[in-house]
């Protein structure tokens, strides 16, 4: 059932492929059925996504992350805040529990609790809070390092703007310090930010305090 439903899907995606064409032909030479080969295009296209399934590996993927409690995983490059070598290749993995960060033959581990924050920004952004802050290494509510600020000035230097993405988690250390870490990601910040939308709802809630003039 599975291989009919992704052979059909593949020929409404080339049905799709091919009302596309004759739709730009029609609007090249001004044919009155541009209109029909507009919509045949996008209804062959969202048949093509309904009937598609995912394949058996991906399945079998998914079922794995799912027995091993893994929400979400983004590789990036190490920066800063760990002690292993800056532009060390790392894993970051989301589970329902902690985090965990591999990299340079090391496991380092952060229960849920201990993360203050985690934010993806790109270097411009860093540079527009650091511009608005008169904090230095601790800006926009977050603990960005040396390296942090470093990133941040070299946006607002550059000529030619080319955006880099930042991965930025500040937590609370087993001396009861908070600290940080700064990762780089500029191949696929997608799967980052995803990781970064499921991590934010589960980090425990900041204390309101509520303040009395006497």
């Amino acid at each position: 059932m599975r291989l009919v439903r992704n052979i059909l899907a593949a020929i409404s995606f080339l049905l799709a492929f091919m009302f596309f064409l004759i739709a730009a032909m029609a609007f090249l030479v001004e044919f009155e059925g541009l209109g029909l080969a507009i919509g045949l295009t996008v209804f062959c296209t969202v048949a093509g996504f309904m009937l598609s399934t995912k394949t058996k590996r991906r399945i079998n993927f998914e079922t794995e992350r799912e027995l091993r409690g893994i929400l979400e995983s983004t590789k990036t490059h190490h920066l800063e805040g760990l002690p292993i070598a800056e532009k060390t290749n790392c894993e970051i993995t989301l589970f329902y529990d902690r985090l965990e960060i591999v990299g340079g033959g090391i496991n380092f581990t952060l229960s849920i609790n201990q993360i203050v924050a985690a934010e993806v920004k790109t270097d411009v952004e860093i540079a527009r809070i650091i511009h608005s802050s008169a904090m230095k290494g601790r800006v926009g509510g977050l603990l960005f390092g040396p390296i942090g600020l470093v990133v941040g000035s070299r946006a607002t230097t550059r000529v030619k703007r080319k955006l880099h993405y930042y991965l930025v988690i500040n937590y609370i250390s087993s001396s009861g310090e908070v600290a940080f870490m700064l990762f780089q990601d500029n191949v696929i910040p997608y799967f980052t930010k995803q990781l970064v939308s499921k991590l934010k709802p589960m980090l425990p809630e900041k204390s309101q305090v509520t303040r009395i003039q006497l």
